[in-house]
Order: C-alpha cells, then structure tokens, then sequence
C-alpha cells in the first residue's frame, strides 16, 4: 500500500514538474492579438551640428552652441498576425535639441510625427526575442527661434524611411518590455530646418490583449 501511495505521489509530482516546465513553452505560443507600447529614451539629430556650421553662421546667425541630442518619446500600437509578424503605427516626438548664439538667442530644433511600419520578431530563450522594424515616418521640424536669435522660425514637413533593431522580453502573458535603437533616415529639410538622421534609444512598456 505504501509503495503505490509514493508511486501515485512521484507520478504526481513528475506531472507537476513537467506542467511547470511546459509553461514557458504554453507561454511562448501566444501568437495574435493587439498591443499597445510606450516608452522613451534619447534622440541624436547627426547632421544638426553641420547645418549650423554650414548654413546657420554663414548666413550670419552666430552660434555658439549647436545641441543635436533631446528626450524622446513614443506611442505606438499594433496587431501581431503570428508569431513572426506584425503590423504597428504610432507617433514619435523626438524632444527639442537647442541651438544659442552669440546675441543671447536660442533656437529650438523640433521634429516629431506619425509612423506606420511593420515588425518582425524571433525568438531567442523562453519569453526574450529579437525585434526588427521597418517603416515610414511623416515628420514635421522646426526651428522655433526666439527675437534676439537673429533667424526667423522656420517649418518643414515630408517622409523619411525608418528601420529598427531590439530587444523585446515578457515578463507575463501581457506585459513586457522593449529596449530599441531606431534610425529616421532624413528628418527636415537641408537649407531651412536642418535634414538630420535622427537615432533614437528608447526603453517601453509593452501591454498585450
């Protein structure tokens, strides 16, 4: 009698680890639905330091200091297909990188717009994956300058290609964390706002339904 209860407890137990074994395994299946992300980082505008160099001072507007990184955020939402591939749009604000001169002026280089793209995803261990991204971005710049900058406020508008490389982990079936580098190939335009590559590391929430 005794030799089958602990038969019954082993063959109980043995399920019971197999269950908790398995339930990463059940998790990573989750391969549908909705989400939505958000988060924020630090962007880099590339080329801004250039355009003050090159068009701001030798149209006699005297910089002093050209700032080409601000904080950046992001909103964005999204359907995954399954588990390799999913769609996403959002909007990205990428800060205000600063811009003073030399007569006590600031000028306040801004750049933000709407993003539609698709994501793939791969599977690394249990609940991490690698994510990548491709996609388009509608931006809107400009340089907001103050009365004694010297320069008129100027606006741009107009697309740019977008691509992405992360990190994505799951800490229950719901929610999770990103942590992305982006690059938006040519932000603004050269002779008036400043075209920029703009890099953008950013580290979200991620909630699916």
């Amino acid at each position: 009698m005794a030799s089958q209860y602990s038969l019954r407890f082993l063959a109980a137990a043995a399920l019971a680890a197999v269950a908790f074994l398995a339930a990463p395994a059940v998790f990573a299946q989750k391969t549908s639905g909705f989400y939505v992300n958000g988060g924020v980082g630090g962007m880099k505008a590339g080329d801004l330091s250039k355009f003050c160099e090159e068009t701001l001072t030798p149209a006699g507007v005297p910089v002093t200091e050209c700032d080409e990184k601000s904080v950046a955020w992001k909103a964005t939402g999204g359907y995954q297909f399954i588990r390799y591939f999913g769609v996403e749009v959002g909007y990205y604000d990428f800060g205000k990188a600063k811009i003073k001169t030399g007569t006590g002026g600031e000028i306040k280089y801004k750049a933000h717009g709407p993003y539609a793209g698709i994501v793939a995803t791969a599977p690394l261990i249990d609940r991490l994956s690698v994510i990548a991204r491709g996609g388009v971005l509608y931006w809107r710049t400009k340089l907001d300058a103050d009365a004694a900058a010297g320069i008129a406020s100027q606006s741009e508008n107009g697309f740019t290609a977008a691509w992405g490389v992360g990190l994505e982990y799951m800490f229950t079936n719901m929610f999770g964390m990103r942590a992305e580098y982006e690059r938006f190939q040519g932000v603004g335009d050269s002779s008036t706002t400043g075209r920029s590559k703009i890099d953008m590391f950013s580290v979200s929430g991620l909630l699916r339904f």
